[in-house]
This record gives structure tokens, sequence and C-alpha cells, in this order.
């Protein structure tokens, strides 16, 4: 399992269809998948899943948003993803990628079911019923046709990406932002694609490139209110502006991928706040150096966001939070005992 950047759409692509993105992976990827590394409870369930005629993918890409691709271990009947978890998910340190993962996949429509190697090793049929049992309650039962994060989400193949070895080019993204945010309209769609075709006029084929971009550029637009706290109601305006923008360029489902992009970012969105006063483009817009102070600003991006279904998650930004701190020498570290006290505490007892 792996998640990591994706690679901009080829500019061969249909920019403003992201149903013509690719679904068949390359020569490449198709080997990867069929003799990729596996722990031997995976390629147990793999022959189980065969045997007991189950139509499955092994290790397929998904796309997450228009930068971030997501590979899990196996994906049954197009919806329901199945995750082998070895020990190394009870570490403190994978919990938190799990989750943001796992939410981000069901926003996506797709249902999580996740089981042990031991139970695998010890039980493999009684697996396969459960995965069966799964299915059906989720995708045949609860679930309706109407049902609208999958009607929005589309077919599962348009979402299926093989990996591509082109990283987005960060330094050629931020020039373009710092040349772009001195435009005041540059949040109107056609202006910010007048704007930006006159700067880079081959930047809006790239999807990954364009959703970086107005990432970087709602930082630069970030400002405090009246209380000192970050004003996450004009943040929230910026974004759907972005939305917006996204929308138009390439389609339906890059909304859906913008939403992501922040949910799985949200939380380093805060730490950076925490240890910098603001993202690494605008730093030293705010001081948060109490309980008070963070849980407000956690309480009005959550006021703001939860209508698009963005939350911050208490126990993801400690799992953000705890190794840093504990990575400050002795005397930068006395800063933040407030905060590395907050993370060791149970997370009801701090909402």
């Amino acid at each position: 399992m792996s998640i990591a950047n994706h690679a901009p759409f080829r500019s061969g692509l249909n920019a403003r269809n992201p149903s013509s993105m690719p679904n068949r992976p390359s020569r490449k990827w198709r080997k990867y998948r069929q003799f990729g590394t596996r722990t031997k409870s995976e390629r147990l369930l793999a022959l189980a899943l065969k045997k007991n005629g189950i139509e499955f993918q092994a290790n397929p890409p998904i796309r997450l948003s228009a930068c971030i691709w997501y590979t899990p271990d196996f994906i049954i009947r197009r919806r329901l993803i199945v995750e082998v978890d070895g020990g190394v998910h009870d570490l403190d340190y994978r919990k938190s990628p799990d989750r943001i993962r796992q939410r981000t996949l069901e926003k996506l429509g797709y249902s999580v079911y996740r089981v042990r190697n031991e139970k695998i090793m010890s039980s493999s049929q009684v697996v396969i019923e459960e995965i069966l049992q799964k299915y059906c309650e989720v995708f045949e039962g609860s679930i309706s046709q109407s049902n609208p994060t999958l009607s929005t989400v589309g077919k599962t193949k348009n979402m299926i990406m093989p990996p591509e070895n082109d990283p987005p080019e960060n330094d050629l993204i931020l020039s373009v932002a710092i040349k772009l945010k001195e435009y005041g309209d540059k949040w109107k769609f056609d202006k910010f694609t007048t704007y930006l075709s006159e700067i880079d006029p081959d930047f809006l084929i790239y999807p990954c490139h364009t959703e970086r971009l107005l990432l970087i550029l709602m930082g630069f637009e970030l400002t405090t209110n009246d209380n000192g706290n970050i004003d996450f109601k004009s943040f929230f305006d910026f974004f759907m502006c972005g939305i917006d923008i996204m929308s138009n360029l390439y389609g339906d489902l890059a909304r859906t991928y913008l939403i992501n992009s922040l949910s799985i970012s949200v939380a380093n969105f805060m730490k950076n706040l925490i240890f910098h006063g603001g993202p690494r483009v605008k730093p030293g817009l705010v001081i948060i150096d109490s309980i008070e102070s963070l849980q407000n600003h956690i309480s009005e991006f959550n006021d703001n966001f939860s209508s698009i279904g963005v939350k911050l998650e208490i126990d993801d930004l400690k799992s953000e939070c705890k190794p840093r701190v504990e990575r400050l020498n002795p005397i930068s570290r006395e800063k933040y005992l407030w905060l590395l006290n907050w993370t060791k505490q149970p997370t009801a007892k701090n909402l």
C-alpha cells in the first residue's frame, strides 16, 4: 500500500474532462500488480478470492486528488477495498494516515474492509465470507442508487490511474503563484484563466499543477480576524472560488479532488499554524501558544468547512504534532510543553 504525489495528466488528454483519464494501467504497472511485493497473507487471500470466483483487482492505483494517488491491497468488484493489515498499522505514526485515507476513499464512494494478517492465515474462508457479506450489506443494501456520494463520483474506472514518473514541478508552481497573486481579481474564473495563460500558456493542461497552485494562492490570501485568529470565513470563500475554477476547467470530479486534497492536508496545515504561525508561504500570521487558542482555531475551521465535508480531526492533529515536538531540542521543547501534554490527553477531554 502506498500513497504518493501523482504526476499531472498528460498533455494529450482532454483537460476539461477528467473522465478522459486513462483507465488501463501501463504494461509496467500491470507487471507490478502481478509480480509486485506482497505479504504471505496477501498472496493467500488472493488465492482464496480466485478459488471462490470473486472478481478483484490487486494493488490498483486510485486517484484521491489531482495530485495524490493510492494503491490499496485489493478492490472487490470495483467498490469494496480490502486492506490487509500487519502489526505496523498498530503504530501511532500509521494510524492517522490510515484514518485520513479511509475517510477520503469513503467520500469517493468506496467502502473499506480491514483484516489482520493473522486472521487470513488462520481462517481465510471466514474472511472470504465476511468480504461477501460486507459487499452485500454496503452496496446491495444500505446504499441506494440515489446516494449523492456515488452519483457524483461516477464510474470507478475513471478514478483508477496508473502512476506516472513526472513529479509536479514545485518551483514552477510557486513561481507562477507569486506572479498570479498580484492580480486582485484572479479568483474569477475568466480572469484566472486569462492571467494564467499569459504567465504560462501550457500550465492549465495539468490539473495537478492547477490544484497545487490554487492551494498556494489560498495560503497567500490568509488573514486574521478581529480576535487575532486565522479568518477561516475568508479562507472558505477563497476555497469555494477554487472549487469553481477547478470544476469549470476539468469537470465536477475535480471539485471532489480539491476537497480531498484539503482533507488530506488539513492536519499538517494546522500544525504549520502552530509551529510557523501560518502556511510556509506566509508564516508569522498568528501565535498559537495555548490549548484554548488551538481549540478556537480548530472550532472556527470546522465551523466553516464542515459544510463541504472537511473536518479537522483531533487525533489526526495530535499524530502530526507529537513527533514534531519530540524532535525539538530541550530548550525549544519548553515552548511547546503545553502542546506535548495536550497530545497525550484522551481526545474526548479536549473536545
